[in-house]
Formats: C-alpha cells, structure tokens, sequence
C-alpha cells in the first residue's frame, strides 16, 4: 500500500522517499498560481542503493519559455547532470532516473505565473537486486 506525502515549500530540502510512499511534490501555493522569480531546489533521494526514482507528471502547466522544471542525476545540481527540462503544458507522462537521488529545480520569472505542477516521486528496487 502506497502512502502520499504532500510537499508544497519551496526551498533548498532533501526528500527522503521511503519504501512503498509517493512524494506529491508541488509548486508552491499550488493549485493556485505559483510566486513570481521563484528558484526551488529539490533532492529526492532513495532509501537504499540499487533503486530506480520514478516520476509521473499528473499535472503540469508553467509559463511557456519563461518558467522552466530541470530534473538532473545526482546530489550536485549541475548542467552537466541535468536529465530533463520542461516549460508549458508537459505531454510527458513519466521518467524513471536509476540513480540513488535526483535534484529538481523550479525556477519562475518575474512576470506572468501559471498555476505549476504535481509530481508523484517514488522508489522501486532494481531487478536482480534485494532490498
């Protein structure tokens, strides 16, 4: 059975993600608009090695070209690491990073803002692999 943990701050924070339980992580004040020149930084780490974060996009709607989600491997937010970036409306449905932690960055402009994003984060084990 699945738990949902509701995580709404914008901030600098490190997300635990236990066995069995999906991070809803959101923009801030969502479902209302998002604050303008918001930068929020995430780091969604695996409780154990040899697992795959997966994260689905239920909900996704950011100012077009001007407000953007980057979604990197790693602790270290650096482009060099950097998986995804998505601005607009978002078709994609999923992403799975094998990795032991990902960084998500929000950052908005200072003008016009959407009402942002969910994103359901959780952690399975990798195939072959025990936890």
């Amino acid at each position: 059975m699945f738990h949902f943990i509701i995580v709404d701050f914008c901030g600098d924070s490190l997300l635990q993600i236990p066995v069995h339980d999906i991070y809803n992580l959101t923009t801030p004040y969502y479902p209302d608009t998002y604050p303008n020149s918001a930068d929020c930084t995430w780091i969604a780490q695996s409780p154990r090695p040899h697992g795959t974060i997966k994260i689905l996009f239920p909900d996704f709607d950011l100012e077009t070209n001007y407000d953007y989600l980057t979604i990197g491997q790693g602790n270290n937010r650096t482009d060099d690491t950097m998986v995804l970036k998505l601005t607009g409306k978002s078709g994609l449905a999923s992403l799975s990073v094998s990795d032991e932690a990902v960084w998500i960055r929000f950052k908005s402009d200072r003008g016009v803002a959407w009402y942002g994003f969910v994103l359901q984060i959780s952690w399975t084990v990798n195939a072959g692999m025990t936890n």
